[in-house]
């Protein structure tokens, strides 16, 4: 059952209208954002609401009243229950797990089937579609196309929306390998409107692909401090740490997320793969037993630790379980790739890597700045599939 998110639980009469709210609204800690794309200055003058309170209400900071949420929603052009229904789609999408994304995709399409001209619904099915080919829950070549026809009906409806211009820049980056149009998008997201904590997170991504770890670092911070209730930044801080070598300072953040709340996905997976390149391969066993992870690369962590601590034959049984499960549902082939890897099998590695090209597995994209495949490094066909993805050392546009 949708609710509407962030109002007191009863029922709220408006006009010819009723709304009901159920009475287990979301925790601040979960409600990182009321409605991505806000435009602060323009809902100011057309709510009468102060700037202030637009901001904490952007950032989750307060639940609102629900006379001041119905209110956005008439000054945002937008039926009271579709911007319910949107969002309920955004607290599911920041949960980033298989099935709150499904949901996530459920709550977009009521939203859009009660406005066919909801933007920011569009924007927001972009985004979860993105999400389920970029952690490897679904075939990059399924969902990426499904993202980029949301994306591109939400820029018909409002070419000027900021949240669909960094929804079309992720899509470039980790489909497409349009490393100058991302940065174009997130450009122009940033100067529509420089609110948005997730253009930020994902120029991190960008600049962390390129090879500028400072640069990285920098948006990253920035996304954190317009969202601080949002995990994802302060994980994806953790990464950053992980493809720069740092990998102390990655577990000590990872490990923070985690504590925070141990089902952050991607800081687990991060916090694997940085155990396993300091060598403390015990620990990472034990977290890859704590909790099932869809994430970049998880198929092979197990197979790793295992072979990386002297476990020849029981790696050999991973790899035979992985290729079965890779029959039953998508499996990235970099994650087979990283198994090759381990056990010393240059040939098949190279050719599941080719195979992730191909795929779009989005992991492949930090080819060059993977710890798991230093000791491929000397091999002239790494070197082509760097120069292949082009990412690693551009100079993009500025903005």
């Amino acid at each position: 059952m949708w609710y509407l998110t962030g109002l007191h639980a009863g029922t709220y009469h408006g006009g010819m209208k009723t709304w009901h709210v159920p009475p287990k609204p979301p925790t601040p800690a979960e409600l990182i954002r009321l409605a991505a794309g806000f435009r602060r200055p323009h809902l100011a003058a057309t709510t009468g609401l102060c700037s202030k309170t637009l901001e904490r209400l952007e950032r989750g900071l307060t639940w609102g009243k629900p006379e001041t949420l119905v209110r956005i929603a008439v000054a945002l052009g937008v039926d009271p229950e579709a911007y319910a229904l949107y969002t309920s789609g955004r607290l599911a999408w920041t949960r980033q797990t298989e099935p709150s994304l499904l949901q996530a995709i459920g709550f977009y399409q009521q939203a859009i089937a009660r406005d066919p001209n909801y933007a920011l619904a569009y924007s927001g099915l972009a985004d979860s579609y993105a999400v389920l080919g970029v952690f490897g829950m679904r075939a990059p070549n399924d969902v990426f196309p499904q993202a980029r026809v949301a994306v591109e009906k939400a820029l018909a409806i409002d070419p000027d929306l900021a949240a669909a211009h960094t929804a079309l820049g992720h899509i470039m980056v980790q489909y497409d390998r349009d490393w100058d149009g991302a940065a174009r998008e997130y450009a122009r997201a940033k100067q529509l409107d420089p609110s948005i904590a997730l253009t930020y997170h994902r120029r991190s991504i960008l600049y962390a692909l390129q090879g500028d770890t400072e640069r990285a670092l920098a948006e990253s911070a920035r996304a954190r401090e317009l969202e601080p209730l949002w995990l994802a930044p302060r994980a994806f801080t953790g990464h950053i740490y992980y493809y720069a070598g740092r990998f102390d300072e990655a577990i000590r953040i990872l490990d923070q997320v985690l504590a925070l709340d141990d089902r952050v996905n991607s800081a687990r997976a991060f916090l694997i793969r940085s155990l396993i390149a300091k060598g403390d391969y015990a620990r990472a066993l034990d977290e890859i037993d704590k909790h099932p992870l869809q994430a970049q690369g998880s198929n092979a962590f197990r197979a790793q630790a295992l072979a990386l601590s002297g476990q020849p034959e029981a790696v050999r049984a991973e790899l035979d379980r992985v290729l079965a499960l890779s029959k039953e549902r998508y499996v990235a082939a970099y994650d087979i790739a990283m198994i090759y890897v381990v056990l010393g099998d240059k040939e098949n590695a190279f050719q599941w890597l080719e195979r992730a090209i191909e795929d779009r597995s989005t992991p492949v994209s930090f080819l060059a700045r993977d710890p798991a495949l230093d000791a491929l490094h000397g091999d002239s066909r790494f070197a082509a599939l760097v120069q292949r993805l082009g990412i690693y050392g551009r100079t993009l546009p500025d903005g």
